[in-house]
């Protein structure tokens, strides 16, 4: 499940994803488009930008089954996977788990199909991901696994939320929350409600999605799940950004993130970190903005993600653009251009 923050934007409208592809070629055509009224765009755009990262990392149902407590090569190779994602070397990790998947059997094989989707999903291999969950809840259907199908309707429905099928994601989160509910499984139940808050969010009904994520982080709370709690906080600040309460906002950024560098979580620190930075830059501070936004960049090429690579230097581009800093803003939206390229 996810309950997920944002930078990227298409402009269509406060909280909509299209694509960062989409973002960074229409960021880049306002370098030449740039008129007097470019600050109230920039604050249009910037309203309702999609964390790609934390929406992506924020609370994906990470799910091992029995995976721990294997032995022989499918451990082995469960081992080696884990460690290669804590190192955030994905294909490395895929490479382990596949190899696990030859002499895994029943529900293990459930939980590697999982591992496998978060692997893909965390780079933005979006339809690889997909593929990998639905692998996974149709085995979970077959060995009777409602724990790990609860997992992967989450999962998937976290994909079609990036993908911007509202109505499908939600469809999803909602079939995760009635298993998590019947299991008991208040963790899942937490995050189940938090992914059903951010996709109102993103329909635009801010009241309905605050509802849930406020039902969210009491229950993370009540579990002390620090993780799934910073994840809520990260998703209530993004609800007032998009009703333009910018320092109700902050406050709740700057919470979730204090959790994540307790936790050690550097994804989600990095989320915050330009989660702030959008607000210092809704704000008209562009030079704390920038001081944010590179943070971020420094973070992102040490986790390898060329997608929040590409979203944060098109930010960096606007910033300079904003400054009147054409040929600064148009460099950092060139190198955006060549990673969305490549992703």
């Amino acid at each position: 499940m996810t309950a997920g923050a944002e930078w990227v934007d298409c402009g269509k409208m406060a909280g909509i994803i299209i694509g960062i592809a989409c973002a960074v070629v229409g960021i880049t055509v306002a370098v030449y488009l740039f008129t007097k009224s470019a600050s109230r765009r920039q604050a249009e755009r910037i309203e309702g930008k999609v964390d790609a990262l934390t929406q992506k990392l924020g609370q994906m149902q990470v799910y091992q089954d029995g995976l721990p407590q294997s032995t022989g090569a499918v451990r082995s190779s469960f081992d080696l996977g884990r460690a290669a994602m804590k190192a955030c070397k994905w294909d490395e990790a895929i490479a382990h788990f596949k190899e696990a998947i030859k002499s895994a059997s029943g529900t293990q094989l459930v939980a590697l199909y999982n591992l496998i989707g978060i692997c893909h999903h965390t780079p933005g291999r979006w339809a690889d991901a997909l593929a990998a969950f639905e692998e996974s809840r149709r085995l979970a259907v077959d060995f009777s696994d409602k724990h790990g199908e609860a997992a992967a309707l989450g999962n998937i429905g976290n994909i079609w939320e990036l993908k911007g099928e509202w109505d499908k994601a939600l469809e999803y989160h909602e079939k995760a929350l009635k298993l998590d509910r019947e299991l008991g499984n208040r963790q899942g139940e937490a995050q189940a409600l938090g992914n059903i808050g951010q996709v109102w969010r993103n329909k635009g009904e801010w009241d309905k999605a605050l509802e849930y994520h406020e039902k969210a982080l009491k229950l993370a709370e009540d579990l002390g799940d620090r993780q799934v709690e910073a994840s809520i906080l990260g998703n209530i600040g993004l609800v007032w950004q998009s009703k333009g309460e910018w320092d109700k906002a902050l406050e709740y950024f700057e919470k979730g993130m204090r959790i994540q560098e307790e936790i050690g979580d550097r994804q989600g620190v990095a989320a915050k970190l330009g989660n702030i930075g959008n607000i210092w830059q809704l704000k008209g501070e562009w030079d704390k903005a920038l001081e944010y936004h590179e943070k971020v960049l420094k973070l992102a090429e040490d986790l390898e993600d060329r997608q929040v690579q590409a979203s944060i230097l098109g930010n960096i581009g606007n910033i300079w653009q904003l400054k009147g800093e054409w040929d600064k803003a148009l460099e950092y939206h060139e190198k955006a251009l060549k990673l969305v390229y490549c992703l």
